[in-house]
């Protein structure tokens, strides 16, 4: 395809379609008129010979062709406005992207409610999707852009990928108050019980096998979970013990009326690393959304 016959200027309005999933909403945002935008909209849909934009309810909804599409448009546009950045100097008020992000239970249930109050007054126009990704492909999407940023258990060894130690915590034992009422959660007590573990081996929280091991023991282990949600609330409603990081523990502790007792031997601390990709990581937008969510893990 000969980029002298493509207007350039199709690809923001892709953008701003892509982020508010209506016309009306994206004419507003690029300050147009709807018709205009709709004809444009035409345009680009000739171009592509794919519909892109579907009804779907009160949005629109982008078709394969068009989340295919979506990543390298955001990446063309990123490198452009990366070239003028020093004409133009970064003010956050004008993002304009929705940006996709895997958190895990700790941040959406920790972290997520400090995170948006300062988007919000930072970068009104700018939003957040969280996604769930397979485990299986979850360092993939951050690597092909289906991610903009993820949080994960272990750092990423892929010079694709750029991460930063976020914040670590310590994992205790949680259990429903009757599971070992009046006992103290020894080591010999912890082996007896039986066990759920977070399956997802890249998300905050997980935790290995190995460190369990003790001169031959093991944890019994009778369930496999995603989430750690789903790990407190089964923990809460049997005799079945869950690990999990202790902020995150003691919040459903509140919730739940969950036991949560410091581990009886010497485990390793959960990590948090944040990740991104190799690509984004000069994209101002993308340095300021980092040094927000930073900012709102430490306090700063």
């Amino acid at each position: 395809m000969n980029l002298r016959n493509i207007d350039l200027n199709l690809l923001t309005i892709f953008e701003a379609i892509m982020v508010e999933r209506s016309i009306t909403r994206a004419a507003a945002r690029l300050n147009m008129t709807q018709p205009a935008l709709s004809n444009a909209l035409s345009r680009l849909r000739a171009l592509v010979n794919d519909p892109l934009f579907v009804r779907q309810g009160n949005e629109i909804a982008p078709t394969a062709r068009a989340r295919a599409m979506d990543a390298p448009v955001r990446r063309a546009l990123m490198l452009a406005r990366h070239a003028f950045q020093e004409r133009h100097p970064f003010h956050p008020g004008e993002i304009m992207r929705r940006f996709s992000l895997f958190l895990g239970d700790l941040g959406e249930t920790l972290y997520l409610p400090r995170i948006m109050p300062r988007l919000r007054l930072q970068a009104a126009a700018a939003s957040i999707v969280l996604k769930q990704p397979s485990d299986d492909t979850l360092i993939q999407d951050v690597k092909k852009e289906h991610l903009d940023l993820a949080w994960l258990s272990i750092p990423p060894d892929d010079k694709s990928v750029c991460n930063e130690a976020l914040l670590h915590d310590e994992f205790v034992c949680v259990t429903a108050s009757a599971t070992i009422a009046g006992r103290i959660l020894d080591e010999t007590t912890f082996f007896n019980l039986t066990h759920v573990r977070l399956a997802a081996r890249h998300a905050p929280g997980h935790i290995g096998e190995h460190a369990f091991r003790r001169k031959g023991k093991a944890r019994r282990v009778v369930a496999e979970v995603d989430t750690l949600h789903a790990m407190a609330f089964l923990a809460a409603s049997s005799d079945i013990a869950g690990c999990m990081p202790r902020l995150l523990a003691e919040r459903y502790a509140a919730l739940l009326g969950l036991r949560v007792d410091k581990m009886p031997f010497e485990v390793p601390p959960a990590f948090v690393h944040q990740a991104w990709p190799a690509i984004l990581d000069d994209d101002p937008d993308h340095i300021w959304l980092r040094t927000l969510i930073r900012e709102a893990v430490t306090g700063g």
